[in-house]
């Protein structure tokens, strides 16, 4: 009698164990389930940079989450945004959608590919181009729904100078040169260091022989030359040609800013020499004092010359 309680407290115990694992079951399949039937989840992400005119395109990686039972292929869409790449000129213009396959946990992905091997010679600079996924009645959207590519430009434009010599009093006008159009405006920062002429403020004092202040230039889309002028000092010192050089520095990474020039200045000063007797006669035999000219100029003489 008392083994015949024991076994039936037994096996409704074991009885009770099994429904509880059936219950915790049934939750984490139904779990799995509805994770299966709901729709899949979608992002975006960059997946390369691109070179204007490479074989290599850039891309972006399309992922997709599902659930553990789940497997297909979905139809991804997505709106290339406005950039500053063009479509068509920078790169293959984009179709608005991408195929993506996937199967249990592990998902899937799939590349959109930014076809760059069209070439132009434009100095442009670095472009993007952008994309946003849109949402679908057969997928969510994910955290990341938004991507950019780079386009790195492969092509440099040269900027030159010329030397310029110049009279003092009078401007020496320079000339940047370009090599290459530039879509985009930029900026040239023009920069002085003496030689042995000696910069400084306008209006001008002393012995400064040029206006050596920052100057700055903008080559605006499509210009190839632009131009500045330097002042000189109209001084009165009997001096030597004197000379600054110049230094430029674009604000465009794309353009070669390593040129330089030099500009002189040529002495417009003439001193007047006069000679006089200072003792205009002596004893032909030698005794008594010597005869003895005296030279003078009319200006302070600061080219160490003779």
């Amino acid at each position: 009698m008392k083994i015949s309680i024991y076994n039936s407290l037994l096996n409704f115990q074991n009885t009770k164990r099994f429904k509880q694992f059936l219950f915790v079951f049934g939750i984490l399949f139904l779990g799995a389930f509805s994770q299966n039937v709901s729709a899949q989840t979608v992002s975006v992400e960059n997946n390369q940079n691109a070179t204007e005119g490479s074989s290599t395109p850039g891309s972006f990686l399309v992922s997709v989450s599902s659930g553990l039972f789940s497997s297909g292929t979905i139809t991804v869409l997505y709106d290339v945004e406005i950039g500053t790449a063009t479509p068509g000129a920078d790169y293959v213009q984009l179709s608005g959608e991408v195929e993506v396959s996937y199967s249990g946990l592990a998902g899937g992905s799939a590349l959109i590919n930014v076809s760059t091997e069209l070439q132009d010679f434009l100095v442009e600079g670095s472009e993007t181009v952008s994309i946003k996924l849109v949402d679908d009645t057969s997928y969510d959207l994910g955290s990341d729904i938004e991507a950019t590519v780079t386009i790195a430009d492969d092509d440099v434009a040269t900027l030159t100078i010329d030397d310029v010599s110049a009279e003092e009093g009078n401007n020496l006008n320079f000339i940047v040169r370009s090599d290459k159009v530039v879509q985009y405006d930029y900026d040239v920062e023009i920069a002085f260091v003496d030689i042995d002429a000696e910069g400084g403020a306008f209006p001008f004092t002393g012995t400064t022989d040029y206006n050596n202040g920052t100057q700055t230039v903008t080559f605006v889309s499509g210009s190839l030359t632009q131009n500045f002028n330097v002042q000189t000092h109209d001084d009165t010192l009997i001096e030597n040609d004197e000379t600054f050089s110049i230094e430029l520095e674009a604000t465009n990474d794309a353009v070669d800013d390593t040129a330089t020039a030099v500009g002189t200045i040529l002495n417009n000063d003439v001193a007047q020499v006069t000679v006089l007797a200072n003792r205009p006669s002596t004893n032909e035999d030698g005794t008594g004092n010597n005869g003895r000219f005296r030279i003078e100029i009319n200006e302070e003489n600061e080219t160490g010359g003779t």
